[in-house]
């Protein structure tokens, strides 16, 4: 009898601890998840938000995100998703390491400004959300005999799904001229944060202006050190205008732009051959009266004169500076060697159209050096 009496009192002890157990359990994954979320929510940052943020044990899901903007942005948001899914590495949770295997961002707009002064901005304030939540990571450590330091945070890879991206560029015009970008897709691998020091792998692929933009290759964020391959193919003109005809009053009427790039940077030093190519190019008539039109007659006759037989102007080109001389600008580069690309492809300089040539030929080589911007 009284054995029975201690086995009854066993198996309500036991009863109680499988319960506390369980309660201690289900408390630690509520903790867990909360802090999981805290997390999410400080990357996000003060102006960013989900609708929902669903920690599950292989994936976190978040969805209707928005990445907030700071004041005089050109878009509402800097980022917005439909979903945003998470596949986090558990096991570096609890150390000075968070590790993400990959982040894939579905049905999404983007938005990346170039500032005046030539600084591209992509997500701002996503480098300071990152920093506090990181420090925060480091308070909530156990003590340790160790020297405290900064917690690592890396991303294996990022995946953008089919999405819409607007580039403003402000240093090519104000307000800022808007390139937009379809069926966006791209893979962002090997990311290191704080320091950015690491091979980061880019692929992009996208449709621009009724026609295909593709990009492959790696950068170093902290350095700008890179090896990149771009192509664009069947590209609308007057998408690309005011970086074809920089500064230029010309305007496109229609054409198509073709263009290959093979970028290199090594300690700062840019070297970059490219061809471009633009097919049917015609010049758009002024609508500036009789006049008008009249002046828009040697910019024509000039594009005609340097077209070859397939209806084409074709420029090989090799960008070449140093980017840590706040004196370079890739574009003005980019606009003198397609001037001097144009004029080599005519056989002469730009500044010799035209010499000796009677008041036709003059008037073509004047409006050749208008019109590449010489």
């Amino acid at each position: 009898m009284r054995t029975q009496r201690q086995g009854k009192r066993i198996a309500v002890i036991a009863g109680v601890i499988v319960v506390l157990l369980a309660l201690a359990g289900l408390l630690a994954i509520r903790w867990f998840n909360g802090e999981i979320k805290q997390r999410i929510v400080d990357i996000l940052g003060p102006n960013g938000g989900a609708e929902e943020i669903d920690v599950g044990f292989r994936t976190i899901h978040l969805s209707k995100v928005h990445f907030g903007a700071p004041a005089g942005w050109p878009a509402s948001d800097s980022l917005r998703a439909d979903s945003i899914d998470i596949v986090p590495d558990w096991r570096a949770w609890f150390s000075h390491q968070l590790h993400l295997r990959s982040i894939v961002v579905d049905h999404y707009y983007q938005a990346a400004l170039r500032t005046s002064d030539g600084g591209l901005q992509i997500l701002p304030g996503l480098k300071d959300n990152i920093t506090r939540m990181t420090d925060q990571h480091d308070a909530d450590q156990e003590p340790s005999v160790e020297p405290k330091h900064k917690t690592d945070f890396l991303i294996d890879r990022i995946e953008f799904r089919n999405g819409d991206f607007d580039f403003f560029d402000e240093k090519i015009a104000k307000p800022a001229y808007v390139v937009h970008l379809h069926n966006f897709n791209a893979t962002i691998g090997d990311l290191h944060f704080p320091g950015m020091s690491d091979h980061s792998t880019i692929q992009i692929a996208s449709e621009m202006g009724g026609g295909k933009l593709a990009l492959d290759g790696w950068m170093t964020f902290a350095t700008r050190d890179s090896q990149i391959t771009l192509a664009m193919n069947g590209v609308d003109a007057k998408t690309l205008q005011p970086y074809v005809l920089k500064g230029q009053k010309t305007a496109i009427a229609s054409g198509t732009v073709d263009m290959s790039l093979n970028w290199t940077v090594q300690n700062g030093q840019l070297n970059a051959p490219g061809k471009l190519s633009l097919n049917h190019l015609e010049v758009a008539q002024s609508n500036s009266g009789p006049l008008g039109a009249l002046a828009t007659l040697p910019k024509k006759a000039a594009v005609e004169a340097i077209k070859n037989d397939n209806d084409q102007i074709v420029v090989n080109f090799v960008l070449t500076g140093d980017l840590n001389d706040p004196k370079f600008s890739i574009d003005d580069d980019l606009s003198k060697r397609i001037g001097a690309g144009v004029a080599k492809a005519v056989g002469v300089t730009v500044e010799g159209v035209g010499k000796g040539a009677g008041d036709a030929a003059k008037g073509i080589g004047g409006a050749l050096k208008s019109l590449i911007g010489q």
